[in-house]
């Protein structure tokens, strides 16, 4: 049969440690993060010391490698118990990073799933970046990432708290104006969740978004 990513990452663990060391370094190469400068020689690394690089967010990278490392969870597993805010960084960067729309959009999907299951501080460490995406990413980026808020503030006070100090009403006032349905289907929905605290409906009614509905 075809051989493909999916046997490498499934065989991680399965196998005996030096055997389990080669299949990392081989995914490590075939995800080939490096420097855009391509004068400088390629520097092999593992993929959580690579994220920790502080011009991680302007690295190239296989794309593809990539998407399937954050879809079978082998990115997350890179980070364990005690650092998932640093898995919640990586994201946070990729997001705002050169990827493409679709890549960008299965980050999206992936924290709308798990948002659920993450300590409030871990998943807040995303917030600013899908605000980002919100405000100036395409329509189904905005469309994407404004779900995953929703998703986040109906589990998170602290994310509320967050989106609330960087000027979320203004961006949804801005977003509530435009035609589509599906994006304004989701910023209501983000609404709702942020004025279920009194202090929270005050901000809101204070930037005029009743008289935008």
């Amino acid at each position: 049969g075809k051989f493909t990513m999916c046997d490498i990452t499934d065989a991680i663990g399965s196998v005996n440690a030096e055997l389990n060391k080669k299949l990392q370094e081989i995914i490590e190469f075939l995800l080939h993060v490096r420097d855009p400068d391509l004068t400088l020689e390629f520097q092999q690394n593992s993929i959580a010391a690579q994220t920790l690089e502080k011009e991680f967010a302007s690295f190239q990278y296989n794309e593809k490698v990539m998407r399937h490392l954050v879809e079978s969870g082998y990115l997350r597993a890179q980070f364990p118990k005690g650092q998932e805010m640093r898995y919640s960084t990586v994201l946070a960067t990729l997001l705002l990073g050169n990827g493409t729309t679709s890549f960008k959009a299965l980050i999206c999907r992936q924290i709308l799933l798990t948002a659920g299951k993450q300590e409030p501080t871990t998943v807040n460490a995303i917030v600013p970046s899908l605000l980002e995406l919100v405000r100036k990413g395409s329509l189904f980026l905005a469309t994407y990432a404004t779900a995953a808020l929703v998703n986040m503030t109906a589990h998170h006070d602290v994310v509320k708290n967050t989106l609330m100090q960087k000027n979320v009403v203004q961006v949804c006032n801005d977003k509530l104006r435009q035609t589509d349905e599906d994006l304004v289907f989701y910023i209501l929905g983000l609404l709702v969740n942020l004025t279920k605290a009194v202090h929270h409906r005050a901000i809101v009614v204070s930037y005029g978004t009743h008289q935008v509905l």
